[in-house]
């Protein structure tokens, strides 16, 4: 998102804003092994005994090759490898030290995915919350035998989603939110800055509220993936989430938001939870 805040002379190395394309090129390439860990997990996932849903934002994305070639794996990897190698043609040789800027985005990807769940369940406790009303939050929309633990398979699929989630709405509703509300805001007359804050912060709790949204059934029946009911301590929950996401994207960029969301994702599977983590 170059031309953001008018910092027309702003490079594109280790220290890029995480809108920038150049930024946004480099952290896709950080999440890669998240999208590939994904198709590895839907592709094994009736071998494992179970049906992985898919994930809403995956779908999204891929609504078209669908159309094209309905449940084509091989088409994701495609789109994938292509999107990689677009990738790498636009941080070769733009930027110093590519390899040493990608290992401190997985570095604090690793950290932020360590203080996550720490600081979602600290608020969870400063809110008094109820044992019923943390049930209400799953860790996934996954069908699984009954009674059956966790499998390799299974949070490899739950770690990959991340990477969709944090692609379509950090990336995509942040970025768009965020282009539109500081075009606005200029045409008020705003001071610069004062525009790109608030715009900022718009992008914040609307790409938020629609990463809560995404997971209502409301919102998914069409696309033909199941969702839940609204109640208002999950969806809550979620914004909150999406938050501290946001602002990770913000700090970081894609990659460091993905490795983080992933994470956290497993620490869900394997039963954390705030008396474990907060």
């Amino acid at each position: 998102m170059s031309t953001i805040d008018d910092r027309s002379d702003a490079h594109e190395g280790d220290d890029a804003t995480p809108g920038e394309w150049g930024a946004v090129s480099r952290g896709f390439l950080v999440a890669l092994p998240l999208f590939l860990a994904y198709e590895w997990g839907r592709f094994h996932a009736q071998d494992a005994g179970f049906s992985a849903a898919r994930n809403t934002a995956e779908v999204l994305v891929t609504r078209l090759l669908d159309l094209a070639a309905p449940g084509a794996p091989w088409l994701r990897l495609a789109l994938l490898g292509a999107l990689a190698l677009v990738a790498l043609w636009r941080v070769l040789g733009k930027e110093d030290d590519v390899p040493r800027a990608m290992r401190r985005d997985l570095f604090w990807g690793l950290v932020a995915a360590l203080c996550f769940g720490p600081l979602l369940f600290a608020t969870v406790g400063l809110a008094e919350v109820s044992a019923s009303d943390l049930a209400r939050v799953p860790a996934a929309r996954l069908a699984r035998p009954s009674g059956a633990g966790p499998t390799l398979t299974l949070g490899l699929s739950l770690f990959g989603s991340a990477a969709w989630e944090e692609l379509v709405f950090r990336v995509g509703a942040y970025g768009i939110v965020f282009l539109g509300a500081v075009r606005v805001l200029r045409f008020f007359a705003l001071p610069g800055r004062v525009a790109v804050v608030l715009a900022e912060l718009a992008a914040m709790l609307i790409s938020s509220v629609l990463f809560a949204a995404y997971h209502l059934d409301v919102f998914t029946r069409h696309l033909g993936v199941g969702g839940q009911p609204f109640e208002s301590f999950p969806f809550l929950w979620r914004i909150l989430a999406g938050l501290f996401l946001a602002a990770l994207f913000r700090w970081r960029g894609l990659g460091t938001a993905a490795w983080a969301h992933g994470l956290f994702n497993l620490g869900l599977l394997l039963g954390a939870s705030p008396g474990v983590l907060g």
